[in-house]
């Protein structure tokens, strides 16, 4: 692609202006500024309780975290709480890896295109977008994804020209790190990686360097797994929790699994709105192109053979036939899809830049409406928009953060004497995980057909058949959770299990 600059190249990128630059770092405060002033002091879904327990107790077989664990994760958000204390340790993590991934975004188009203007604009599109706030404010981990992509986009760029081993080594540690944060996410990544692998060898043999290649990331793959497995503790208790997890959501939601072929068409009827929402900006961008193109047919060939296209649709066709073919789709888990839209939207900007004038002027509009109209929702009230939209605001967050700090208050007594916690009801927008970051080890009980059923990530009996008549009895006076009423109340043990 054309340049700026006379001198840039994908080898040798024009080195951005220092206005670009100042800008950034004034955007990156900015989101930074705006995303630690809405950080929740409490979990907020299932999967911020469970992470916030495994500071403490890693442990899958209990959900903290649930399969297929996330190791690499757990210790980054130990060490942030060391800094900014256990509430707030994940928050840290997505907020560095938040800012990280859109400042990657900007270095990418900068070394690609070397334009700054949509560089920036392509940034600010991931950085804005609600989706990826709710994903970092939230204890979750799918920011991560998106910062893992990026990283190979950025490699797969640099080695365009320039086959180095050094290219290699740094392609391959970042997919160690991504097996060690999150396994499923190595595997969906795999293509991407591999095809980033095939322009960073320093052998000039074809068939020598696939057969490095294909060697190096099944030996990643492979000790990734082992090493996963064995924090989860053994073989059996990892294949135990991962199919109690995403076996019973793929048997759930996939046709493939057994599912019902309307739940599987209603997942798949979502994951197109989510997409189609996600990837409008772009369809806008694209299309204010190609009508101001003296030459769509250039236009779309430039595209075709740009190499970041091809690595961003390598990371974003695993994911997408993931949740099209065998799982559910939450709107967070589409923060990787909005980085590649994001690069694109970037390469269409940049190509609107030799463009008549009016095309650039309107695509720059676009791209600035886009963001403005981002910003707009985060501050929406949640009652303004439909569920989920909803959870995407910062006015959820608040909420969620407003009813926890009230649930842990009522719920003090019961944590100063280490009552058990017999469960009536719920506050609306509280689970079972979300009540167990606030008990500890608190035992949390519930009723049913006459029988107690402690809850611990799964239900099962209450007391445990292993334990002793006289320490079960010893136990303190149990306590019964109405909303955000509690109260002291008796509870009938059943008879100990031979």
């Amino acid at each position: 692609m054309n340049t700026d600059r006379p001198d840039a190249s994908p080898d040798h990128p024009a080195p951005p202006r220092t206005p670009a630059v100042v800008g950034w770092v004034c955007v990156v405060a900015l989101v930074s500024f705006v995303h630690v002033g809405h950080w929740p002091g409490h979990a907020t879904d299932v999967d911020p309780a469970n992470f916030r327990l495994a500071l403490e107790r890693y442990d899958i077989a209990r959900d903290t975290p649930h399969p297929p664990g996330y190791p690499l994760y757990v210790a980054a958000g130990r060490a942030a709480g060391q800094v900014v204390g256990a509430a707030y340790a994940y928050q840290l993590v997505n907020l560095l890896l938040h800012v990280a991934t859109a400042t990657l975004i900007v270095l990418i188009l900068l070394i690609h295109t070397g334009r700054s203007r949509p560089a920036v604009l392509a940034g600010l599109l991931f950085a804005a977008h609600p989706i990826v706030f709710a994903a970092t404010l939230a204890a979750e981990t799918y920011v991560t994804d998106a910062f893992y992509a990026v990283s190979l986009v950025l490699l797969g760029t640099l080695t365009a020209r320039s086959p180095r081993g050094v290219w290699f080594a740094l392609i391959l540690l970042v997919a160690a790190l991504c097996s060690l944060t999150r396994i499923v996410s190595l595997v969906l990544l795999t293509p991407a990686c591999l095809y980033a692998l095939l322009w960073a060898g320093s052998v000039r043999s074809w068939a020598l360097r696939t057969a490095a290649m294909l060697a190096a990331v099944a030996a990643v793959l492979v000790a990734g797994y082992l090493t996963t497995m064995q924090l989860a503790g053994g073989a059996e208790a990892y294949r135990s929790a991962t199919d109690r997890v995403m076996g019973n959501a793929f048997r759930g939601h996939s046709v493939f699994g057994g599912a019902p072929l309307g739940r599987h068409l209603a997942m798949l009827a979502k994951l197109g709105v989510w997409l189609g929402i996600v990837a409008l900006p772009v369809a806008a961008l694209l299309i204010v192109q190609l009508i101001g193109a003296e030459s769509r047919k250039q236009i779309v060939a430039r595209l075709a053979r740009s190499r970041v296209v091809h690595v961003v649709v390598l990371v974003t066709a695993p994911f997408l036939a993931l949740y099209a073919l065998i799982y559910y789709l939450k709107p967070t888990y589409l923060v990787i899809v909005i980085a590649s839209m994001s690069l694109l939207a970037g390469l269409l900007l940049s190509l609107a830049q030799e463009g008549r004038p009016w095309t650039r002027a309107l695509s720059n509009a676009t791209a600035a409406a886009v963001v403005l109209g981002f910003v707009f929702t985060l501050y929406l009230p949640k009652d303004r928009l439909p569920d989920p939209l909803a959870r995407l605001t910062f006015d959820h967050f608040v909420s969620v953060d407003r009813d926890m700090r009230s649930l842990e208050a009522a719920l003090r007594p019961a944590v100063a004497d280490g009552g058990e916690v017999l469960v009536s009801d719920l506050p609306a927008g509280v689970n079972l995980y979300m009540l167990r970051s606030l008990l500890g080890t608190n035992p949390i009980l519930r009723e049913v057909d006459g029988r107690l059923l402690r809850f611990d990530g799964t239900w099962s009996p209450y007391p445990n058949p292993q334990g002793l008549p006289e320490q079960v009895q010893a136990r303190p006076p149990a306590w019964r959770l109405d909303g955000f009423e509690l109260t002291r109340t008796p509870v009938r043990r059943t008879a100990r299990v031979p």
